[in-house]
């Protein structure tokens, strides 16, 4: 990707970064899970069916993004077969199943695996290692779970990613200075004679900002996944009987200005100069992460 990018920009042309990005995620993910790639301009017509995959999952978060006037309506579920959400989602279904049982080609899979395992230059992918790791009952997962498995896999991690990361450019693209700091930031670190490490990242606290910012600014998923209490709960005046299901809404979470000054703003800055909890605390305070049991209130609607 980086090789075409440079030569496009180098001869004035514009690129379109959300197809790279797209397909740059996908190519990551694919390589994890089932050990290939689909997308580039060295793939062949023989990975036709991942790009068909990618097509699809867009197509899942496209409508999962859509109005369901039921959603906050409930009596008027008529006007959502109306919408005709539940047909296209059915629809979906069943070409996924199709394109995934091709895709995945289990059997084919698990044949190739027996062969290589043995080979110490061979890598294991996800679904290897699904196929080969029983349950404490010695059974494996059933063929028709694991394909969902892997499914999601890929479903949550392409178009989340690839979204996160157009944000981040989108943003950086406003503001060169950012851009500026991140570059001298990794040049002090990192050098220009090899590539980012893991290991390096605790060494990049602005890139970290850069990145919290952008998750907050930015949540690739605005409405958390429902939570179920278990029990009849009280909280903050609110009464949540058993069963109760509730909606996460991070997107208003994230710009609470009780929290953060001028939450519609773009600005790293303000997970180096103050501490501010995050739900992935690892990092020091000076990164702005804090061990702090009050924030767990505010993932409550």
């Amino acid at each position: 990707m980086m090789k075409v990018l440079l030569e496009e920009s180098e001869k004035g042309n514009p690129v379109n970064l959300q197809t790279w990005l797209h397909g740059t995620t996908s190519n990551n993910m694919t390589r994890m899970v089932v050990g290939k790639r689909f997308y580039g301009v060295s793939v062949d017509d023989s990975e036709k069916e991942g790009q068909d995959l990618q097509k699809m999952t867009s197509s899942v978060f496209e409508l999962l993004g859509s109005v369901d006037i039921s959603d906050f309506v409930p009596y008027l579920s008529f006007i959502t077969k109306l919408q005709g959400h539940a047909s296209k989602f059915s629809k979906i279904r069943d070409v996924s199943d199709k394109l995934t049982a091709n895709f995945f080609d289990l059997d084919s899979h698990r044949n190739n695996y027996k062969k290589m395992k043995n080979d110490p230059s061979y890598v294991p992918d996800f679904e290897d290692v699904l196929m080969e790791t029983p349950f404490e009952n010695g059974t494996n997962l059933p063929d028709q779970d694991l394909l969902k498995l892997l499914q999601e896999m890929l479903n949550a991690g392409t178009e989340t990613s690839s979204n996160t990361s157009e944000w981040a450019m989108a943003e950086l693209i406003r503001r060169p200075e950012l851009i500026e700091r991140a570059q001298t930031e990794m040049d002090s670190v990192i050098g220009s004679k090899r590539l980012v490490e893991e290991s390096d990242i605790q060494q990049l606290p602005f890139l970290q900002a850069v990145m919290k910012e952008n998750f907050r600014l930015h949540p690739p998923a605005p409405l958390l996944l429902p939570h179920e209490s278990r029990e009849p709960t009280e909280l903050l005046g609110y009464h949540f009987p058993a069963g109760t299901e509730l909606l996460v809404n991070a997107f208003t979470i994230h710009r609470d200005p009780s929290v953060y000054d001028n939450p519609d703003s773009f600005d790293p800055d303000r997970f180096l100069a103050q501490v501010i909890p995050t739900s992935s605390c690892r990092s020091e305070k000076a990164s702005g992460c804090a061990q702090d049991t009050g924030w767990r209130i505010r993932w409550w609607p």
